[in-house]
């Protein structure tokens, strides 16, 4: 019980943060390319840093994935 209510846990604060990057980072894009003000290079800029941390993000994500699943400390307890 203990275990899948720490799972559970774990899982939610995770996808909450996860959502909020997301919506955080959808509305900065908007944001950027909503604005008449704002130069294109600023615009290009603004989009290229996003783009560029989510690609990272997601290959840090699988590269993760995919060494978890060879991990020979995974069923250890402490």
């Amino acid at each position: 019980m203990r275990e899948s209510t720490e799972k559970l846990g774990r899982r939610s604060g995770l996808t909450l943060l996860v959502g909020g990057v997301v919506l955080a980072i959808a509305f900065g894009i908007w944001e950027a390319l909503r604005d008449d003000r704002a130069p294109a290079l600023v615009r290009v800029a603004v989009v290229g840093i996003v783009v560029g941390s989510v690609i990272l993000l997601l290959n840090v994500w699988l590269q993760r994935l995919r060494e978890s699943k060879d991990d020979p400390y995974k069923d250890v307890e402490i």
